[in-house]
């Protein structure tokens, strides 16, 4: 099963998430989770908003899952080979690689990544026939 961090997050939720230098040095490693907005063909990260502007290169990392957030940022990437999808509040929503993306809580498969928000639900999924979680606590499923 892989472990995929949750916009650069290895140790719990932080103050700052999506910051270039961490998600940069933890996608050295592992996938990581990626809010990604455009416009105006413009790049940016950010989860609420629009924050730090990026190049395409910077997210083309290929270790690096896109989490469209805006119309302009999905219909973009649906032009490239990156790994990406777009949900809000979805109990599932399929990506760009035929993985289901599942909403924390939510039922799995052996395609499933699970979004975990808690230790406790790192626990119960960590064991279970899945692709991948999706955690801010990396550090805790790894063990």
């Amino acid at each position: 099963m892989k472990i995929i961090s949750h916009r650069g997050n290895l140790d719990g939720p932080q103050k700052e998430d999506n910051v270039i230098s961490q998600l940069e040095k933890v996608a050295e490693t592992m996938l990581v989770e990626v809010d990604v907005w455009c416009l105006n063909h413009e790049w940016y990260l950010g989860h609420d908003e629009p924050e730090r502007a990026v190049s395409y290169d910077f997210i083309a990392n290929p270790n690096f899952i896109l989490h469209a957030k805006n119309l302009e940022a999905l219909y973009n990437l649906s032009a490239t080979r990156l790994h990406y999808f777009w949900h809000q509040e979805d109990d599932f929503t399929l990506t760009s690689k035929n993985f289901i993306w599942t909403y924390p809580k939510k039922e799995v498969t052996p395609l499933s990544i699970i979004v975990c928000q808690t230790l406790e639900e790192v626990e119960k999924y960590k064991n279970k026939n899945i692709w991948g979680i999706c955690t801010d606590y990396v550090q805790d499923a790894q063990r």
